[in-house]
């Protein structure tokens, strides 16, 4: 159940961070966008990663796998490398974000294969 917990809340960061760059830097204006503030989306969003963090570190670590809190590492890098690159973008799409930048997609490539490493 926290691997259902963590997805969830990594969607409500991504897509709260996708609403809040296209409320900051679109033109042209969605009704639903009228009823958002930036300071609002960003504090959700804060919120959405820190229980992204706690219920990955939760589930990680109820694997029983010795060597797991390197992920959580690794997952917390990537997360700081994409809400930096995010806040830099103007649509703040995240699979646009993950594929023009080179170190992400090597973070989270090196995260992938680690997973499946630790995983057999």
């Amino acid at each position: 159940s926290y691997l259902y917990l963590t997805i969830m809340s990594a969607a409500f960061y991504l897509s709260l961070g996708k609403r809040r760059c296209e409320l900051e830097y679109s033109s042209e204006s969605r009704k639903v966008l009228k009823i958002y503030t930036k300071e609002y989306l960003s504090r959700f969003m804060d919120i959405s990663l820190t229980l992204f963090l706690v219920f990955y570190s939760f589930w990680a670590m109820s694997l029983n796998e010795k060597y797991i809190i390197i992920s959580m590492m690794i997952v917390f890098v990537i997360f700081m490398k994409y809400s930096m690159i995010m806040e830099k973008s103007k649509s703040g799409d995240p699979t646009e974000i993950l594929f023009k930048d080179k170190i992400l997609m090597l973070l989270v490539t090196l995260y992938t294969a680690y997973i499946i490493y630790l995983m057999k």
